[in-house]
């Protein structure tokens, strides 16, 4: 690689000069607390270092007199030396003067000043050392940052702090208080020894005291090999971890070989830093305890409601990804929401209640109240999900600071607010229904043991759940019928009994009556809540907060409602429907109104199809006017393709109309029309228990057009009902004619019961290749009548491409079928559009007449089904007519997507 000029390295660093500016930002940082923390330890040294140096220079000044002769002494001896003297002249006997004594200083004292004195030494050596540590601290940070273009800045400070690591500078700050521990062990050392000639008492005082304070040392010293959260330690602590994680090393050298055959090697940490990080960050139900306790405290310390609202805004973000619930916290916020301490739910409930004081400004009012709806939201998710604590009730709380789903009033509200609000009442309003759906498993137990005694002759104590049941009467009023307990509240209101009367209610009856309305009440009210928040979209121009994970949510687990929610699912949709119409009609963008409809239209379900109701109003709106093809398709996929047995119904008796609107029986007729267009396109049909008797269904429709007044849109409804029983069915098993009322008769053939499936679905496919053909000329002969068929060439093109495809080509037609199909084009000599000619000849029967000579064209033609000579040239003589006698529009499109493809094969073929 060749080397880069200096003068393009400059241009290159400019242009990196944004990357290390990250790294200064975060250098900077690092050095100011690094810096920071060793100035604080060194002015707190040198503070005791000169306090210390003082009091044992007091000492030392004391002491260092032991070390030389005491003229006190001297004196004594000349005055005794005086005195002898005297004495020996008055007596008149001599007197020998003796040298004076040699002094040596005891032992005791030598050791005394000789650890006072180094202890002086180190003290002073240490206030020294914090002096320049200070220093050069300033001097790293003045040279580190005295550049100002970020590169230069950058390399400077990487420079300096690699030296500095290099040069062992943490080690140094380590040594420092080192010294001057040292200095107080020697100190309290000399004292000992300065004592022990004084008075041997108190010196065992000083001694006890030094051996106290170097136990004391020695296990702070290794408290912390013992214990990684110990906060006590000194500096000679990082030693004897260094000689702990010599011994951790040979210990795993011999387990070296067990830990590779377990595939689980042990954590090695480097420092003590690394090990006190590694033993906080492991899981352990430690680590969770102490999570706990620190959101407690964190609760506890917020006071008031500005110091609140950043914990309520973390909430969502701890539960809940970007698309993806998160559990690792589950736990922490159920125990805070349980803990009587805290008054958590209170505490929420002030803060979304301080929105309203008009204390607060638009913008900071707004920002609060968004982030107590995501919070409450986020706890509504967490109440509602499927753990092993019981869910708490939240439902009171929305009906109480959250405007219900229900309030005509809301259409009114801020549409911001609506935003999260509808997604919040509904959260809220799933976690009652939870909660409460313990409750009433629990009355249904114990309903079946009262029952069991009931019909062993006891007499039953039904009052609990009587009053269960009351409570939940006036909880949930808008919810649910309380039939039977609304009886016996009323009863016990207008003093006709003070208990339940078991000659008006005998058990036998009453336990029964209970079991039901509390299972109806567990089948019907997930479906109020969905209905409830379905309905307040209506309300909105776009998805609400976190709409999908809401949807998912309150449909968990949700059973089949009964009968009578009917007429509330027609009522949620008209207002879903008819609100977003507008928009339905021109924009691909309500996808979110699509999932709607298509959720509630689940209600349809198989068991209806034995006595189906009539297609709602809304729904037939919903199939002429979405501009989105997707949308409608996506309505007739899984469980909502049993809304097809409510076709013969509703074209017999009209659409249900619930308030909304007018729809009549052409609008059915079209919305027909274009759920049999887009048939074969997307639709994958998938069922719930058993099919739905499909082609019967079909004849029923077919049945009912029969009876209306012949028109354009009836003419080509019912020839796409008809091509579709036609593409459905199936080879027999047994001896099987193919009749059926659809299928030419004059073609009708017999299969032998030995022939085999394979040969049977050939000549299936055969029959319908001959009642299609049969089915094109029949709508060709009827669109020379007096009205011209509904959007005739779509629906031409759908008859061969309806209910899927079909190796059509495979088999012989009969010529009777050629011929007639002749006959219906020929008819078109002197039609003004040619249109539906070019739809013709663009279905799939004419697929192996492709002129581009392809391999698939090529083996079409070995098996071609216009056999016919006469056929062929009465077809021939149509296209050549349509295209001398067509505009010129219409030639040049029927020129470039027919002729060039299947007419001039078409017209060329012959039979190999």
């Amino acid at each position: 690689m060749s080397e880069v000029p200096e003068h393009l390295k400059e241009h290159e660093d400019a242009a990196a000069s944004k990357l290390w500016a990250v790294y200064v930002s975060e250098a900077e940082k690092h050095d100011q607390a690094l810096v920071e923390s060793w100035r604080s330890n060194m002015d707190g040294l040198l503070i005791f270092a000169g306090l210390f140096s003082a009091s044992l220079t007091a000492f030392i000044v004391e002491s260092y007199q032991t070390l030389r002769p005491d003229s006190g002494d001297s004196t004594i001896q000349l005055l005794s030396q005086i005195s002898q003297q005297l004495a020996a002249a008055a007596n008149g006997s001599s007197f020998h003067i003796s040298s004076p004594p040699v002094f040596t200083p005891s032992p005791t004292s030598l050791i005394c000043n000789a650890l006072w004195f180094t202890s002086l030494g180190l003290s002073l050596t240490c206030a020294l050392m914090a002096t320049l540590l200070e220093q050069w601290a300033r001097d790293y940070l003045h040279r580190a940052h005295m550049r100002s273009a970020p590169v230069l800045r950058a390399r400077m400070s990487s420079y300096l702090y690699y030296g500095l690591r290099r040069f062992g500078m943490h080690t140094v700050v380590n040594i420092v208080p080192l010294l001057l521990h040292a200095s107080l062990f020697l100190f309290f050392a000399g004292l000992v020894a300065f004592l022990v000639p004084i008075n041997v008492p108190i010196a065992l005082v000083a001694g006890g005291l030094l051996a106290l304070l170097t136990a004391v040392y020695s296990t702070l010293t290794l408290l912390p090999l013992w214990s990684m959260d110990c906060p006590y330690r000194t500096p000679i602590s990082g030693a004897f971890w260094r000689i702990y994680l010599g011994f951790a090393a040979l210990r795993r050298h011999y387990k070296k070989a067990a830990d590779e055959a377990t595939g689980s090697p042990a954590f090695q940490p480097d420092t003590v830093v690394d090990a006190i990080s590694h033993r906080a960050m492991e899981m352990s139900p430690k680590r969770t305890d102490r999570d706990y306790r620190a959101l407690v405290w964190t609760v506890k310390s917020l006071a008031d409601e500005a110091k609140f609202e950043p914990f309520m805004a973390a909430i969502p973000d701890v539960l809940w990804g970007p698309h993806h619930r998160r559990h690792a916290y589950d736990d922490h916020i159920q125990r805070l929401l349980c803990n009587s301490d805290l008054q958590l739910e209170s505490r929420m409930a002030n803060l979304l209640r301080s929105c309203g004081s008009g204390l607060l400004d638009i913008e900071t009012r707004k920002h609060r109240e968004i982030s107590c709806y995501k919070g409450l939201w986020a706890i509504a998710s967490l109440q509602g999900s499927n753990g092993y604590r019981e869910p708490m009730d939240f439902s009171e709380f929305g009906r109480k600071y959250i405007n219900d789903l229900n309030d005509p009033s809301l259409g009114t509200l801020d549409p911001e607010r609506l935003h999260y609000t509808t997604s919040v009442a509904a959260a809220l309003k799933w976690t009652g229904y939870c909660a409460v759906r313990i409750h009433l498993a629990e009355q249904l137990q114990y309903l079946a043991r009262c029952e069991r005694d009931a019909q062993n002759g006891g007499s039953p104590d039904l009052r609990p759940v009587v009053s269960y049941l009351v409570s939940l009467l006036w909880s949930w009023p808008a919810t649910f019928h309380w039939t039977v307990t609304s009886k016996l509240w009323r009863d016990h209101q207008q003093g006709q009994s003070t208990a339940i009367r078991h000659d008006y209610f005998p058990p036998t009856t009453l336990i029964p009556d209970l079991v039901r309305e509390i299972t109806d009440f567990c089948t019907n009210t997930p479906h109020y809540i969905i209905f409830g928040y379905y309905a307040s979209l209506g309300c909105l121009n776009s998805p609400p907060y976190r709409w999908i994970e809401t949807e998912s949510m309150i449909r968990v687990n949700v059973p089949e409602p009964s009968s009578h929610l009917d007429a509330e699912l027609e009522r949620v949709l008209d207002r879903v429907i008819y609100t977003h119409l507008d928009g339905c009609k021109t924009s691909n963008e309500y996808y979110w109104i699509d999932s709607v409809v298509h959720s509630l239209c689940t209600v349809w379900r198989p068991d209806q199809i034995s006595e189906p109701r009539p297609i709602p109003a809304a729904i037939i709106r919903y199939l002429n006017d979405r501009a989105r093809d997707a949308a409608v398709t996506q309505l007739l996929t899984g469980y909502n393709f049993n809304l097809w047995s409510s076709v013969p119904k509703t074209l017999s008796d009209g659409p249900s109309i619930p308030t909304a609107g007018t729809v009549g029986i052409e609008d059915v007729l079209t919305a027909l029309w274009r759920v049999l267009f887009l048939w074969p396109v997307h639709i994958e049909v998938s069922y719930v228990t058993e099919p739905p008797p499909f082609v019967e269904i079909c004849e029923s429709a077919l049945a009912a057009l029969s009876t209306m007044t012949p028109s354009s849109i009836t003419f080509s409804v019912t020839v796409m009902l008809k091509a579709l029983v036609i593409s459905s069915l199936e080879p027999g098993t047994t001896n099987n004619a193919f009749f059926h009322w659809l299928l030419p008769t004059e073609t009708t053939i017999i299969v032998p019961d030995d022939v085999s499936v394979e040969a049977r679905a050939l000549l299936l496919n055969t029959r319908i290749m001959e009642a299609k053909i049969a089915l094109i000329a029949e709508y060709l002969d009827g669109s020379h009548v007096d009205f011209s068929p509904y959007r005739a060439a779509e629906t031409l093109r759908s008859i061969f491409t309806i209910g899927g495809t079909h190796s059509y080509h495979r088999g012989t037609v009969h010529e009777t079928h050629q011929l007639r199909l002749a006959h219906s084009m020929a008819r078109f000599s002197e039609w003004p559009d040619a249109e539906l000619l070019v739809a013709l000849i663009e279905t799939p029967i004419f697929d192996m007449y492709a002129h581009p000579e392809d391999a698939f064209s090529r083996s079409m033609r070995d098996c071609p089904w216009l056999d016919s000579s006469v056929a062929r040239a009465q077809i021939k003589d149509v296209l050549a007519h349509v295209i001398e006698s067509s505009p010129r529009q219409v030639w040049i499109r029927f020129n470039s997507r027919t002729i060039n493809h299947r007419g001039a094969g078409l017209l060329s073929h012959r039979r190999a």
